[in-house]
């Protein structure tokens, strides 16, 4: 009886080592994925941040093109909500290091860092309620919820928010202004970047290599003409979706014929 007993009790503490091992020897190949994509997202972020302010007229607190909310939006609809946590955490520093580099204060950069990552969080939450599908541009419906919440909803909802933390930190004036100059700005960064990034991240890289030539050409065309009406729907002075709301839907329609022509299997 006593025999059967420590052999019981040796096997459930065998078990329990084996449990353990299993767990150190499976954790790291799960952890390492996500911390991999949460610094690819934190570099990524930066990158956008330091292109956004190379954009942003001399003694304007706004950019004419802000990528790093975009950029963090699309990361967002690519990854699963459990995850999304820890681009947050990645993006925090970088975030902060590209706002200091360029002089913004402690304070507005700290402003900043809630209403970008809010944004993001706001746009990904809605789209993902309405279309959990890594083919969401691949419909009407999808490319609509897109419009809807990462185009309009999010950046009106933050940007407003983002104009008073400028305003009560003392880096700019003209609350009005500022806050629709930075939906705006903003609103044409996700029309544009966002259906790019998830579509190269949902595909993956080696579905470019398997493209024909043909497709490849309408694609750099697609590139070239989106980034051209931004540079002429921003780039001059006195013409600006500010001024003229219609402006910010002119590349629409290349981003639907892009989700019509790239995203059929």
């Amino acid at each position: 009886m006593v025999s059967s007993t420590l052999i019981s009790s040796r096997s459930r503490s065998t078990a329990v080592r084996f449990k353990a091992l299993e767990t150190l020897s499976f954790g790291a190949p799960r952890v390492l994925p996500t911390v991999s994509s949460a610094l690819l997202v934190g570099v990524s972020y930066y990158v956008g941040t330091r292109i956004g302010f190379a954009w942003t007229p001399h003694g304007q607190p706004n950019s004419t093109f802000w990528p790093p909310n975009a950029i963090l939006l699309a990361a967002l609809l690519l990854a699963p909500r459990k995850t999304w946590w820890t681009f947050f955490l990645a993006v925090l520093p970088a975030h902060m290091l590209a706002q200091l580099q360029t002089g913004v204060p402690v304070l507005t950069a700290l402003s900043w860092f809630i209403t970008n990552t809010s944004e993001a969080l706001i746009g990904a939450y809605c789209i993902t309620q309405f279309t959990d599908s890594p083919k969401r541009f691949g419909t009407v419906r999808g490319v609509l919820v897109f419009v809807v919440f990462g185009v309009l909803f999010a950046p009106l909802a933050t940007s407003f928010l983002d104009a008073a933390a400028v305003v009560i930190t003392g880096w700019g004036r003209h609350y009005w202004p500022i806050g629709m100059e930075r939906f705006w700005t903003n609103a044409l960064a996700e029309l544009t970047i966002v259906p790019t990034i998830v579509l190269v991240g949902a595909r993956g890289i080696p579905w470019i290599g398997r493209t024909t030539v043909t497709r490849l050409c309408e694609a750099v065309l697609l590139a070239v003409g989106t980034a051209l009406i931004a540079f002429l729907v921003f780039g001059f002075q006195g013409l600006s979706p500010a001024s003229t709301p219609a402006l910010l839907y002119v590349p629409l329609p290349l981003l639907l014929w892009a989700a019509a022509r790239f995203w059929v299997d």
